[in-house]
C-alpha cells in the first residue's frame, strides 16, 4: 500500500507540474509592454493580480487549498485576461459560500476556464460568458464550469472525451481530469457536454472533505 501511495504521490506532482505554463508567459509578455509606458494603473493591476496568483498556487508546494483560495486563483486569472482582451470576459459566480472553506486539490479550475477563454471565443462575439457554479450534491463538491462560446460539434467533442483518458491533443483538462482520480479515486473526475454555437459545459466532481 505505501508503495502503491507513493507511486500515486509521484505521479501527481509530476501531473502537478505540467500545468500550462504559457498563461504566465502571456502574461509577461503584456507586463513587458504596459511597463514601456510608465504609469498605466493596468500595469500595477496585472502584477499585483499575478503576484497574488503564484502567492496562493506556489504556497509553501501545498497541494491541497480551500476552495475560497482556489476561486481567489482563479478571478487572478480572470482579471489578468480580461485586461489582455479588453474586458471581454464577463464571469457569474454561483457558489455556495459554506463550501469556501472545503478542501480541494489547488488549480482544477483554472485549467478549465483557461481552455474555455482560449476556444470558446471567436472574433465575432463581442464578450465570452463565463458561469461558475459551486454546489453539494449528495456528499460531492460539483464545480461547473460553463461558457457561451463557440461549443463543439459531435466529433470534436468524442475527441476531447477520448483525449481526457489518453491524454493526446493536449494535457490541459486531462490532467485535470488525471489528478482528481488519482487523489479522490474513478468515481471521480472531468465531465465534459458541449453543443457547437451555443457552447461548453465542464462539470468537475471531487467528495466533500472540510475541517470540522
Amino acid at each position: 500500500f505505501k508503495k502503491e501511495l507513493a507511486v500515486k504521490n509521484a505521479e501527481m506532482d509530476l501531473l502537478q507540474e505540467q500545468v500550462n505554463p504559457h498563461f504566465l508567459y502571456n502574461a509577461l509578455t503584456m507586463i513587458t509592454s504596459m511597463a514601456v509606458e510608465a504609469g498605466d494603473e493596468a500595469a500595477a493591476d496585472m502584477i499585483y493580480s499575478l503576484s497574488d496568483f503564484y502567492r496562493i498556487s506556489l504556497n509553501r508546494g501545498k497541494k491541497v487549498l480551500t476552495i475560497g483560495e482556489e476561486l481567489r486563483l482563479l478571478e487572478c486569472y480572470l482579471k489578468i485576461q480580461n485586461i489582455r482582451f479588453g474586458g471581454m470576459i464577463k464571469t457569474v459566480y454561483d457558489v455556495d459560500r459554506d463550501l469556501l472553506d472545503c478542501r480541494t486539490i489547488k488549480l482544477i479550475l483554472q485549467p478549465v476556464v483557461e481552455n474555455a477563454v482560449r476556444y470558446g471565443r471567436n472574433q465575432e462575439l463581442k464578450e465570452l460568458n463565463l458561469y461558475i457554479r459551486i454546489y453539494e450534491r449528495r456528499g460531492r463538491i460539483i464545480f461547473e464550469i460553463v461558457d457561451e462560446g463557440m461549443g463543439m460539434k459531435p466529433e470534436q467533442l468524442a475527441l476531447v472525451k477520448e483525449s481526457l483518458e489518453s491524454g493526446t491533443g493536449g494535457y490541459g483538462l486531462h490532467n485535470v481530469h488525471t489528478r482528481i482520480r488519482s487523489c479522490y479515486g474513478e468515481g471521480y473526475g472531468l465531465f465534459i457536454e458541449s453543443e457547437y454555437e451555443v457552447g461548453t459545459k465542464v462539470t468537475l466532481e471531487i467528495p466533500k472533505v472540510c475541517d470540522e
